[in-house]
């Protein structure tokens, strides 16, 4: 029944998806996720980041659209959501570091990188609780944001930086690609460096991105 009806309003949404506001069924949030998550298209990203940006959805149900719309925004679009997960002061860390990993996984997955002001990724990573300071660490690499670049090298440089952190900087200097990533993280394989460090370090080394 379900792949019935998931497969009805795939086939029928350019009937539904031109009178969408005059629906009874997309007055229940869960109805209409459901609807627009059958789509498995672009059509579903406008309905989804007019209910998303309208704070109209439960913390379950934000996840949902969020998905959704990871999986098929462009870049600008990406870009607009991403900038509201990323300043979402209401929802909680756990949460908030769940939607950015999850934007991680579908960018790198599409090969997409989100257009717009991502500048709130850097008081995230100064300040923010340790599992959210790690999302947004890896989205900083995977999104190529040069503009953290000296913090991501502060943070695999420095001995006193968190082994957990300093792995993960390493990570998004790969991420980050070119030779600037590859000169710091061949540095920090010299045997001088601990054990954990320079295996973190090869291992970034190897999954390094080529540069452009």
């Amino acid at each position: 029944l379900d792949y019935a009806l998931w497969t009805t309003i795939r086939d029928l949404k350019a009937k539904w998806i031109p009178v969408i506001s005059d629906l009874e069924f997309t007055k229940d949030n869960d109805q209409l996720l459901y609807a627009l998550a059958a789509i498995d298209s672009h059509e579903a990203v406008a309905p989804l980041m007019n209910i998303y940006l309208n704070g109209d959805l439960t913390a379950e149900q934000e996840i949902k659209a969020l998905d959704t719309i990871y999986n098929h925004a462009n870049a600008h679009e990406l870009g607009i959501a991403i900038e509201r997960v990323l300043t979402a002061l209401y929802v909680d860390p756990p949460r908030r570091s769940r939607l950015i990993r999850n934007a991680v996984s579908a960018t790198k997955r599409r090969n997409l990188t989100p257009r717009g002001d991502l500048s709130e990724i850097e008081d995230i990573i100064k300040n923010a609780p340790d599992e959210l300071k790690l999302a947004a660490i890896s989205a900083a690499g995977q999104w190529k944001i040069e503009d953290q670049r000296g913090t991501l090298e502060s943070l695999a440089s420095k001995k006193s930086t968190p082994a957990n952190q300093r792995e993960s900087a390493m990570g998004a200097l790969a991420a980050m690609g070119g030779d600037a990533s590859q000169n710091l993280l061949a540095k920090l394989t010299d045997p001088k460096e601990d054990l954990d460090t320079r295996i973190a370090a090869t291992e970034a080394l190897l999954g390094i991105s080529a540069p452009v």
